[in-house]
């Protein structure tokens, strides 16, 4: 997913222009099944938030954080970004 086209999924899920995004989504064991998640970096179920967003590729990447373990900060590449856009995962806070 394009940067344009992760802007207008934020719009539409509630951000206006001039607000920071922090976007929250949901995570459960049979999305960590899916093989986008298998060769990746170890996630956990559960909710996070975005805290970071990159390039990868000229595609949108991001750091997010897991809600019940504060302190680490997990990446989620470009694959893994289309999925939860393809799920409509993506929520406001």
């Amino acid at each position: 997913m394009d940067f344009p086209k992760f802007a207008d999924l934020m719009e539409e899920i509630g951000f206006k222009d001039d607000e920071p995004v922090a976007a929250i989504f949901r995570l459960n064991r049979n999305d960590l099944k899916n093989k986008v998640f298998r060769n990746s970096y170890s996630k956990l179920a559960g909710r996070y938030q975005i805290t970071s967003i990159w390039s990868q590729g000229g595609e949108v990447a991001f750091f997010a954080k897991e809600s019940k373990s504060d302190t680490w900060l997990f990446p989620f590449h470009k694959e893994e970004v289309d999925f939860l856009a393809k799920k409509k995962r993506f929520k406001k806070i």
